[in-house]
């Protein structure tokens, strides 16, 4: 069973009639159908968080970002294409500033004055984060044939900067949560690039569902590789040429060229 980006409504149709109704008053048969109905949902679900996950997010000017998958080159899209009315919508610039914020976080305002009373501003940011994700899941479901379903969040609470701060799920460069790359020695961190991308390589060859996950790891790597100035435009392509086919070249240029445009001055260590 394959479960369409039309099939949405209907999963959270059939979830609130469970809720409703119980399995007790439903047929062996049609709950024999509903489980194997959710379970292609929940894997989906899996798979679509995955990806939500694995992209790359940039500002690119006032109505326009770029969203990139693992090992695919940035696509461009304007505001108007991902269902907002212009650049001046209240909902996009909530976005598109915190895109651009160093941290790229969404700080809310106090819920409460410190006397007591409810903070009104509290409550029109909250709506305006809302409606901008429930904007943005519309435009991955369409854009990317997904599955997430109502209530799927795309922020979640960012606890260091405390508990009114959020930050989006998806990567945005040079704001990335700690990976395990980072503690790594130089020589270490060189040999997992290396092993990624032939993992990476033989995963493409069978037609690995683990192909997003483990190019999207080898982004990183190589991300920390450059902050550190551990690697090289050369050293780099002779590391990540593994990871693509040969038909793939213009992929890899595209791939290795992006890491390069956030470090330019990286000095020749190798």
């Amino acid at each position: 069973m394959h479960l369409s980006t039309g099939d949405v409504d209907l999963v959270q149709l059939f979830g609130d009639l469970l809720l409703v109704l119980g399995r007790e008053g439903m047929s062996p048969h049609f709950l024999y159908w509903l489980d194997d109905w959710f379970g292609e949902a929940d894997e989906g679900a899996k798979a679509a968080d995955g990806l939500i996950r694995s992209l790359r997010v940039e500002a690119v000017n006032d109505s326009e970002i770029t969203i990139q998958e693992p090992c695919k080159a940035p696509v461009t899209y304007h505001c108007s294409n991902m269902g907002f009315r212009s650049e001046k919508d209240k909902t996009w610039k909530m976005f598109i500033n915190t895109l651009r914020a160093s941290p790229p976080l969404i700080k809310l305002p106090p819920r409460t004055f410190p006397g007591g009373g409810r903070n009104k501003e509290y409550d029109a940011e909250r709506k305006t984060l809302n409606r901008l994700n429930e904007k943005l899941v519309s435009f991955f479901n369409k854009t990317y044939s997904l599955c997430l379903l109502k209530g799927y969040k795309l922020y979640q609470r960012y606890r260091p900067e405390g508990d009114r701060s959020y930050c989006f799920i998806f990567k945005i460069p040079k704001f990335e949560v700690a990976t395990k790359f980072e503690e790594m020695p130089k020589d270490a961190l060189l040999e997992t690039i290396e092993r990624l991308a032939r993992q990476c390589a033989e995963s493409r060859e069978r037609n690995d569902a683990s192909d997003d996950t483990l190019c999207s790891e080898l982004t990183d790597a190589c991300y920390v590789a450059f902050e550190k100035g551990y690697i090289t435009e050369d050293r780099l392509e002779k590391l990540i040429k593994p990871a693509f086919p040969l038909k793939d070249a213009d992929i890899a240029e595209v791939y290795e060229q992006n890491l390069v445009k956030y470090n330019p001055d990286i000095p020749d260590l190798s």
